[in-house]
């Protein structure tokens, strides 16, 4: 699957942008950490649009998202969205264990998924440590590892085997990839090794994340390598 990541400087804009690429992806992120006020954004209007799956996403200013307020108001926001009905919110592993759960729980009573997220701007860890990283996340209770680093190298991306491997092992799903231009290649490759889904952004000026593909280029390479996936 394609997840479309939107961001936009209102909360009006952002839901505007709902409808405009509502048939342009199989799943829509909705970046509140990039508004210059979340707590503007109106989850009813937006719950109420014909359109794919959503994810929500706040990220905390240490993790490269735009949020640099008080923490439990930062984690309320997901939870309004999951009590909207959101299909998925998105929650940083590194985030405070208390906070954490009581997304987790909010998140069970509406039958909202539960991303759990790990980002790493500098670099791409070694194998070990990203597979013990994901058995940790897997642990949380969360439905989906999230687990998205900074290739220094194309190589980099190679690092991620021994996860898939655990994926399908734990039957755990896991959206996991290289940013920056080295690791651009892999926000593709990773859906044929079992990725849930990569990120695409709607044009190359409004990317919200490093090395992030504009989705119609995105389309045209898995037009042209699926069949040779299948062969």
């Amino acid at each position: 699957m394609i997840c479309l990541s939107l961001s936009h400087n209102s909360a009006s804009g952002l839901a505007e942008l709902v409808e405009l690429y509502s048939a342009r992806a199989d799943i829509l992120e909705l970046r509140l950490d990039l508004l210059p006020n979340p707590s503007e954004f109106d989850f009813q209007t937006v719950s109420a649009l014909n359109h794919p799956p959503l994810i929500f996403t706040n990220r905390k200013a240490s993790e490269g998202g735009g949020y640099r307020g008080e923490e439990r108001l930062r984690i309320d926001l997901l939870k309004q969205a999951a009590a909207s009905g959101a299909d998925f919110v998105d929650i940083e592993y590194s985030t405070r264990q208390d906070l954490r759960t009581d997304l987790l729980e909010r998140a069970k009573e509406t039958n909202t998924k539960v991303i759990i997220s790990y980002h790493d701007f500098e670099k791409t860890p070694e194998e070990m440590f990203l597979l013990e990283l994901f058995k940790d996340m897997s642990d949380t209770g969360a439905d989906i590892a999230k687990i998205v680093t900074m290739a220094q190298s194309p190589l980099d991306f190679l690092n991620f085997k021994p996860v898939f491997i655990e994926s399908r092992r734990r039957s755990m799903p896991v959206i996991a990839f290289c940013m920056g231009e080295k690791g651009k290649f892999s926000r593709i490759f990773s859906l044929f090794l079992g990725s849930f889904l990569t990120f695409a952004s709607p044009h190359s000026s409004s990317n919200t994340a490093p090395g992030q593909i504009p989705i119609e280029g995105m389309k045209k390479i898995l037009e042209l390598i699926e069949p040779l996936s299948s062969s």
